[in-house]
């Protein structure tokens, strides 16, 4: 079982690296591409786009591990 995510805009300043459309984009082009295998696909846009903190190309600490309690209660649920 193979999990992936899709992070928020990446923002470097004012300078926008990956928008919206493309990361919609990009999601549909994942879904479809592994669509035949198991692969399951957490979608956490909400998660990075809409906390807080200020957006950067990787996400702060906080939200990866919100992103992996949510991947292990998949793994693992109890």
């Amino acid at each position: 079982m193979a999990f992936s995510s899709l992070w928020a805009p990446t923002h470097v300043g004012n300078y926008l690296m990956a928008d919206d459309w493309m990361a919609q984009d990009l999601d549909r082009l994942q879904r479809e591409v592994f669509s035949p295998t198991r692969a399951v696909f957490l979608d956490v846009w909400g998660m990075t786009a809409c906390h807080r903190a200020q957006h950067d190309i990787h996400p702060p600490g906080v939200i990866v591990a919100a992103e992996v309690r949510l991947m292990l209660a998949y793994i693992c649920p109890t």
